[in-house]
């Protein structure tokens, strides 16, 4: 390859032998240097003398030698001593981009950690008013298979409606269990359900919830936390095909979620045998009281076994829950861990006292003075519903109706 040129710093150029080797590689190969050339008596780079000269005296050039000698051992040193000089520096930048690997001896970094297995009152500390944090689930004498679900998906303490239930539950009384929403409750009668409920049984046991999206959310939770037990669970609410959910039926299922209506429907055709339920559990009683499904639910009760297992669960009791646990339930324990109000302390609650006729009017001007981001409004019919819609759509604010009677 022809020789090249390079710029130097100040813009000159300099030349540039292609197919000259690096020092380094060089005297690793043991590449002649000058000293070696003159001890050898070979031509050299800048010395007019061969091994055979014939020109001036033999200690004159042996003392020429020997000052060329000491000066490349100079050199070569010096160069030497600079390669080194910028390699540690290099290395020394390399180690300052580059953190060095964690000692064993020292405590993981919290940041790397699997947060996925990883309780979440191992990060961060938890409410004592919500959790018993003194117990742990695997105090609860549940299977060491559940155990292992329910820390799969990051918990450890269980809350305090969750200690008080699970162990009552486990001794086969009926309950009557009151706690805030959000505290756990499904899982408190889920994991004795997942521990007590008997392999190849078919629908053992029936959970009845208010709405399907209820139902499907209880569902998952069974799934999740019972992933590692062999038993099945099956939704069944109204909004989807009979002939689907009774080819599920049919496959099988332990457990058996769903609304009162729609699992009314499934005795009437024969397709659940409400005989052979052992454990029922009515979740959030108060809001399917509210609702409408009282007469659903003693329909359902009494073509059970007298002597199933019966658990409420609810955010709040009235004098109906009770009446109704009285009539189906046989001295039922009472468990109650609402600590102070029912609503979140955060909550700011006000009322107005209006006339019937004038709500509509005053609801729009609250939303259009206050022009909130978002607001729920309830009312207690559906009909109203689809009224106060077209009305505030009407006046230019836009509302959508979501209840029962629509595909969501």
């Amino acid at each position: 390859m022809p020789n090249q040129t390079v710029p130097e710093a100040d813009g000159q150029t300099l030349p540039v032998n292609n197919n000259a080797e690096p020092a380094d590689d060089a005297a690793q190969r043991g590449a002649p240097d000058v000293a070696d050339a003159v001890d050898r008596d070979e031509p050299t780079e800048g010395d007019g003398s061969g091994g055979d000269s014939g020109d001036g005296s033999e200690p004159t050039k042996k003392k020429r030698r020997r000052r060329r000698r000491r000066r490349s051992k100079k050199t070569a040193g010096e160069g030497a001593e600079a390669a080194n000089a910028g390699d540690d520096a290099d290395d020394a930048g390399d180690d300052a981009d580059v953190p060095a690997p964690p000692s064993l001896d020292t405590e993981p970094d919290p940041e790397l950690d699997d947060r996925d297995n990883a309780p979440p009152d191992d990060h961060k500390p938890l409410n004592p008013d919500t959790f018993a944090t003194d117990i742990t689930f695997a105090d609860l004498g549940l299977h060491t298979s559940i155990v292992r679900g329910v820390t799969d998906c990051g918990f450890r303490h269980p809350t305090h409606i969750q200690a008080r239930l699970i162990p009552a539950f486990l001794t086969g009384r009926d309950l009557l269990g009151q706690a805030k929403t959000g505290t756990g409750k499904t899982a408190a009668f889920a994991l004795p359900l997942l521990h007590m409920v008997e392999r190849g049984v078919w629908g053992q046991a029936l959970i009845l919830a208010p709405t399907r999206e209820l139902a499907m959310q209880i569902t998952t939770e069974f799934t999740k936390l019972g992933k590692h037990m062999p038993v099945r669970t099956v939704p069944i609410y109204g909004g989807q095909s009979i002939r689907t959910q009774a080819d599920k039926l049919q496959r099988g299922a332990e457990i058996l979620v769903g609304t009162p209506g729609r699992i009314q429907d499934m005795m009437q055709r024969g397709l659940i045998d409400p005989r052979e339920i052992r454990f029922a559990v009515l979740d959030e009683v108060d809001r399917m009281l509210d609702i409408g499904f009282r007469e659903d639910i003693r329909r359902i009760l009494k073509q059970t076994p007298d002597d199933r297992q019966t658990v409420m669960v609810s955010a709040t009791i009235r004098p109906d829950i009770e009446d109704l646990a009285r009539r189906y339930m046989h001295d039922a324990e009472k468990l109650v861990t609402t600590a102070g109000a029912l609503t979140v302390d955060l909550v700011e609650q006000h009322y107005l006292s209006v006339d019937g006729w004038d709500k509509k009017r005053l609801l729009n001007h609250l939303l259009t003075h206050e022009a909130p981001a978002l607001t729920l409004v309830f009312c207690r019919l559906k009909r109203t519903v689809d009224e106060l819609s077209t009305y505030l759509n009407r006046h230019g604010i836009e509302a959508h109706a979501i209840h029962g009677d629509m595909s969501q």
